[in-house]
C-alpha cells in the first residue's frame, strides 16, 4: 500500500470541530441540551420542514418514524429490493412484511413498473412504501406522489443517502410527508453516527419526541430539574425506546451546518470531474446518471461495469495501487432472513445487475481533481485490460 493511497471515503472535519465537542464535554450536559435542539432546527430550516427530531442513528430514524405511523403486524412495507439491510430489518423486526421492489438503473430507486406490481401482491389492509433516494437520487421523481394518492398508501422516505440534494426546488428531507437523514461519516454530514426525522405534523412530531425518550412526557418544570433538582417525575402513557442524540453530536452537526455550503460545493465538484473524465468512456463502463441534473447531490459516485468478474478484477487491481472502491449497496435478495419473510415471487434484474455490476469510486469533498485523475485513469487502465483478455 503506498503512502499516497485513496480512501472510499472521508468525512469533512474541520479545525475547531474538536473544540465544540470538548466544550460540551467541560460543561457536562451531555444529552437533552441546547446543541441538539439547535441542530434540529438547523436541519428543520434547511430543509423546509418544520420539525426535526434527532435520533441515535438513521436506522433509528426510520424505526421511530414508522413506529410513531403504527407500523407492525398486519402492515405490508415495500422496500427496494436493492438497498442497505437497514431498511429492510426495521419493517421486519416491528413485525411487518416486506414486499421487494425491483430498481431502475437509471437513478437506482424503484420505479412505478415495479412498485404496482409489488403492490397487485399485497393482501394487507394496510400499506406504507418506503422508497429509498438511494445515492442522492430522488425515488419515484415526478410519479410517485400522485401513485400514493390514487392507492391511498402511507409513504416514509428514506433520504440518508440524499440530504442536500433538490428536486425543482424542494430539498431532500421535504420530498415526502415525513423523511429519514443518517448522519453516518460517509453521508453529506455527520455526527459520528446519528440520524432526523423531518416532518410537518406538529402531533406526530410530539409523539415521536416522547417515542424517543423512552415513551417520557416531561413538564417544563420537570425538564429544568436536569440542572435544579425537584421532586417531579414525568408521565409515561405509553412504551418508547432511547434513541437520543448526545450533545457531543449535536455540537458536531451545528458546526457541520457551518461548513454546509462547501462541503455540498465539494462534492458537486467531484462527481462533476468523474463526470468530464468519464465522457466518451468505452462502453463495458457507465459513469454514474444525471450529470445534467443541477439538483443532483451525491452521496456515491457509482458505475457500473459489464460484469461481475470485471468488477471484481477491477476493484482489486485498484486496491494493490492504493485506491479504495467498494460495491455500495446490496441485493435484500441475497440475505437470507430477508428472503425467508419478504414477498419475493417476482423477477428483480435492475437489482440483480446493480448488486452485480455496480461500484462506488472514491468519494468526497476534499478529494482533489489530480486524485479524481488517478481514480479514473486506474479505472480504465484496469478495465481495458481485463475486457480485453
Amino acid at each position: 500500500m503506498t503512502d499516497d493511497r485513496i480512501p472510499y471515503s472521508r468525512p469533512y472535519v474541520m479545525p475547531g470541530d474538536d473544540e465544540a465537542v470538548a466544550e460540551v464535554i467541560r460543561e457536562g450536559r451531555l444529552v437533552m441540551g441546547e446543541r441538539v435542539a439547535g441542530f434540529e432546527r438547523a436541519i428543520a430550516r434547511f430543509t423546509g420542514r418544520a420539525h426535526g427530531i434527532a435520533v441515535t442513528s438513521g436506522t433509528s430514524a426510520l424505526e421511530l418514524a414508522l413506529r410513531a405511523l403504527g407500523v407492525g403486524p398486519g402492515w405490508d412495507v415495500f422496500v427496494p429490493a436493492y438497498t442497505w439491510v437497514a431498511t429492510c430489518n426495521v419493517p421486519l423486526l416491528l413485525g411487518a412484511r416486506p414486499i421487494l421492489v425491483d430498481v431502475g438503473l437509471a437513478d437506482y430507486c424503484v420505479t412505478e413498473a415495479s412498485l404496482a406490481a409489488a403492490l397487485a401482491e399485497s393482501r394487507a389492509d394496510r400499506k406504507l412504501v418506503l422508497p429509498v433516494h438511494l445515492f442522492g437520487y430522488r425515488a419515484g421523481r415526478g410519479w410517485l406522489d400522485a401513485f400514493v394518492r390514487a392507492h391511498a398508501l402511507k409513504v416514509l422516505g428514506d433520504g440518508c443517502c440524499a440530504f442536500g440534494g433538490s428536486d425543482d426546488g424542494v430539498m431532500c428531507g421535504a420530498w415526502s410527508a415525513i423523511e429519514c437523514l443518517s448522519f453516518h461519516p460517509r453521508k453529506v454530514i455527520t455526527t459520528g453516527e446519528g440520524g432526523m426525522v423531518l416532518l410537518d405534523d406538529d402531533e406526530l412530531a410530539g409523539e415521536m419526541r416522547r417515542l424517543r425518550d423512552h415513551g417520557a412526557v416531561r413538564s417544563p418544570e420537570q425538564r429544568a430539574q436536569t440542572v435544579l433538582g425537584g421532586p417531579d417525575v414525568p408521565a409515561f402513557p405509553g412504551i418508547g425506546l432511547n434513541m437520543r442524540m448526545t450533545e457531543m453530536q449535536g455540537a458536531l452537526g451545528l458546526r457541520q451546518v457551518l461548513h454546509l455550503g462547501e462541503i455540498l460545493a465539494g462534492r458537486r465538484r467531484v462527481a462533476a470531474m468523474y463526470d468530464a473524465l468519464l465522457r466518451g468512456a468505452p462502453g463495458w463502463i457507465s459513469a454514474a446518471p444525471g450529470g445534467e441534473d443541477p439538483g443532483r447531490l451525491l452521496t456515491c459516485y457509482v458505475v457500473r461495469v459489464a460484469s461481475e468478474e470485471l468488477r471484481a478484477g477491477i476493484i482489486k487491481d485498484l486496491a494493490e495501487e492504493g485506491i479504495a472502491a467498494r460495491p455500495p449497496m446490496i441485493s435484500l435478495l441475497d440475505v437470507p432472513h430477508v428472503v425467508s419473510a419478504a414477498a419475493t415471487s417476482r423477477g428483480f434484474p435492475g437489482a440483480t445487475q446493480a448488486a452485480r455490476t455496480a461500484f462506488g469510486l472514491p468519494f468526497f469533498p476534499a478529494l482533489t481533481d489530480a486524485s479524481c485523475e488517478r481514480v479514473v485513469a486506474a479505472v480504465l487502465r484496469s478495465g481495458a485490460r481485463r475486457w480485453a483478455s
